[in-house]
């Protein structure tokens, strides 16, 4: 049984699922299955998945009836894991090859049972677009209402948390974080960069005022928070926001 079973949601991602694939099977860590979901892709994405599997044992391709949408791709990959630790990629983002061979060692020697790092954006070329994206070394549910952890860098020990489900609700990744940290869980931070977060035309990243009307809105309707409580945690979220600089710096 794999240590680290891997997620990946997938629909018509051939544009940059290779390179996604590339960093995945360059990881210097091997204890791993990659989940993928082929979430009803109607470009190439579903023969170079085919051929993906067969070229390696460790890669498991499921498919969903029809398009789903990321929440559910992702609860469809988590049923069919395996692994004690879970990490997600989405189809068009990177890893640097040491990801999941220092978060592991991380996650262990600190007991943590969620585990973020650094990240940066890119946008479709691999321009990088920001400065690293830092965390707190140790994000309670509180902290996280005014933040976020970017997805594809995190890792859950499912032996701790239990069984885990994304809602299908916008930004269902930072639902998922603040329901874990409700618990009384806490996101520990991993102080290095290990993931690139790609911003394409599509990316739910590129519309910053959706991102923030949904944000709003979430906080009133899943997390129950009103009036002034509610104002100030949004206000921290737009203000981290913006704090994170968007300038080309090189390619990678």
């Amino acid at each position: 049984m794999p240590e680290i079973s891997i997620i990946t949601p997938c629909y018509n991602a051939i544009q940059y699922l290779p390179t996604t694939a590339q960093s995945v099977l360059n990881q210097t860590y091997k204890d791993w299955e990659w989940i993928i979901c082929d979430d009803g892709s109607t470009d190439g994405t579903s023969v170079f998945l085919e051929e993906l599997e067969k070229s390696n044992s460790k890669i498991k391709v499921r498919r969903s009836t029809g398009k789903t949408g990321p929440s559910q791709a992702r609860n469809l990959c988590i049923r069919w894991a395996q692994g004690r630790y879970l990490a997600f990629i989405d189809a068009d983002d990177l890893w640097v090859p040491e990801k999941l061979e220092w978060q592991l060692e991380f996650i262990k020697s600190h007991g943590s049972a969620l585990c973020c790092t650094y990240y940066r954006n890119m946008d479709s070329s691999g321009m990088l677009l920001s400065a690293p994206i830092k965390f707190p070394l140790k994000t309670t549910n509180r902290i996280l209402m005014g933040s976020s952890v970017g997805c594809l860098t995190m890792m859950v020990d499912r032996s701790q948390v239990g069984d885990i489900v994304f809602k299908d609700k916008p930004i269902e990744d930072f639902l998922l974080w603040c329901e874990l940290t409700s618990r009384g869980f806490v996101v520990d931070c991993m102080p290095k960069e290990t993931a690139f977060y790609r911003l394409v035309p599509r990316s739910r990243g590129r519309n910053k005022f959706k991102i923030m009307v949904q944000r709003w809105e979430l906080l009133r309707s899943e997390l129950g928070l009103r009036g002034l409580e509610r104002g100030f945690y949004f206000f921290i979220y737009v203000l981290k926001s913006f704090q994170k600089q968007k300038r080309p710096i090189f390619p990678i």
